[in-house]
């Protein structure tokens, strides 16, 4: 089944030693993200401000959620793991169980849980690979999603545990992923009405599936939430507008100071990036209360929709906004945004 070829590509572990340098810099705006909160609730409270090598409280240690966290090929969790209690969720759980074991020392600070926000199991998977390559009406596939994903509860989040800072890095365009390859797999069985009405359904259930992480990432986070997403992709053959987009990344956010937010320009065909123009962004209005960086990408455009209705209602205070370059491989490279959201306002 190409599902296990699926689940395969998703151990991020080989490209350990590649992603060193975004590894180091995640890491480091994770800890700078939380050593801001502390500041910043300091500074409320009317109380010092601590210098930085000791901003972390002494006694138990607060606790971090890194939801998705799948290989930690991302994140240096042993760093991480000397401050804090972490909390490794992903519903992978043999890959979060192997993660924590490279920590060493410090894996008995670290808790593997799965959070069903978005459950939906191998069998699911199979069951729908099965009917794609039986060339199974569309209509009658899509009634078979529907029936299980309007039946998929909603967790008690009153009766879980509360974590002090969640980190959810590049999960909201990835929460459908599997659906959209499988079906780019298959696509040659299907007509192009087929294709189109297979990736509309697909973009509304991705919008339901990211509203239920930010239902559960609010939830169950107290003091401090990060999340990033992708603002550009970029191939081998455009990755020439590195330098260009930077260079407009940079003078915004020194422009509109420290909330900025872009207008992006990409789509996503078969689960692969790719750029569409060179054109950079006009830059928004000055004088506008949310000024986020925006992204197309579905699922991303959802968490800024929320993070500004968020801020309109006066639930969260952006702290901090920081661009990171990743290279993903030789192929692609992504621009993650990361935006510090204060919960406790």
């Amino acid at each position: 089944m190409f599902f296990n070829e699926i689940i395969k590509s998703e151990n991020s572990s080989i490209y350990y030693d590649d992603w060193a340098s975004y590894r180091a810099s995640l890491t480091k705006l994770i800890s700078d993200s939380i050593e801001d909160y502390y500041r910043f609730s300091h500074l409320r409270d009317k109380k010092a401000i601590r210098c930085s090598e000791d901003f972390f409280p002494t006694g138990e240690k607060a606790s971090l959620a890194i939801w998705g966290a799948g290989s930690c090929t991302d994140i240096d969790i042993s760093v991480l793991a000397k401050h804090f209690k972490l909390i490794l969720i992903d519903c992978e759980s043999d890959t979060i169980m192997a993660a924590r074991s490279k920590a060493c020392e410090y894996s008995s600070d670290i808790i593997c849980v799965n959070i069903p926000f978005w459950d939906i199991s191998h069998d699911i998977y199979e069951m729908y690979e099965a009917m794609l390559s039986d060339k199974t009406p569309v209509e009658e596939i899509i009634l078979y999603l529907d029936e299980y994903i309007e039946k998929m509860p909603t967790p008690d989040y009153d009766n879980l545990p509360h974590f002090d800072f969640s980190v959810a890095s590049g999960l909201s365009s990835q929460l459908c992923s599997r659906f959209v390859a499988l079906f780019s797999y298959y696509k040659h069985l299907y007509s192009d009405a087929d294709s189109n009405t297979f990736y509309n359904y697909f973009s509304d259930k991705n919008t339901l599936a990211v509203n239920r992480l930010l239902d559960a990432l609010k939830a169950m986070t107290s003091k401090l939430l990060l999340v990033g997403y992708e603002l550009k992709a970029y191939t081998s053959e455009t990755f020439a507008l590195w330098d260009e987009h930077k260079a407009y990344v940079d003078d915004f956010i020194h422009t509109i100071g420290s909330n900025p937010f872009p207008i992006g320009s990409f789509f996503v065909e078969y689960g692969n990036i790719q750029t569409t123009t060179a054109e950079i962004p006009s830059y928004m209005d000055d004088n506008s209360s949310n000024n986020l960086l925006v992204s197309d990408i579905d699922g991303n455009v959802v968490v800024q929709e929320r993070i500004n209705l968020w801020q309109n209602e006066q639930l969260i205070r952006i702290l901090s906004q920081k661009s990171i370059l990743w290279s993903f491989n030789d192929k692609k490279h992504y621009l993650m945004h990361f935006i510090s959201l204060m919960l406790d306002i």
